[in-house]
């Protein structure tokens, strides 16, 4: 895989986030009650990364697509997560569902 863009512009700031402001992304700080959703997404990107991104080549966009909705399906209904007791998000969010109606 091509190495990562880790070219620094003027300002000091590395070239993907200019690339990301002229795309229209915009930077804000986030509320502190987000913090563990930040976390949590977070370490969703380096699964991705490590597990998808890192170890395939796609030679157009519609194939990352495919293959991301499949990894999405793969990581929401099988994938096991220590923050959930090892279970994957979908069963997390089951339980979640009868816990709240048991209380």
């Amino acid at each position: 895989f091509p190495a990562r863009d880790t070219t620094l512009r003027a300002g000091g700031k590395p070239a993907i986030v200019e690339t990301a402001k002229a795309g229209g992304a915009k930077s804000r700080r986030t509320a502190r009650k987000a913090v563990s959703l930040t976390r949590c997404a977070e370490q969703f990107i380096r699964t991705l990364n490590e597990n998808l991104v890192r170890v395939r080549h796609f030679e157009i966009i519609e194939e990352f697509r495919q293959v991301l909705l499949a990894f999405r399906e793969l990581y929401n209904t099988k994938w096991p997560i220590e923050r959930n007791g090892y279970l994957s998000p979908a069963e997390f969010r089951v339980h979640l569902h009868f816990t709240a109606q048991a209380a």
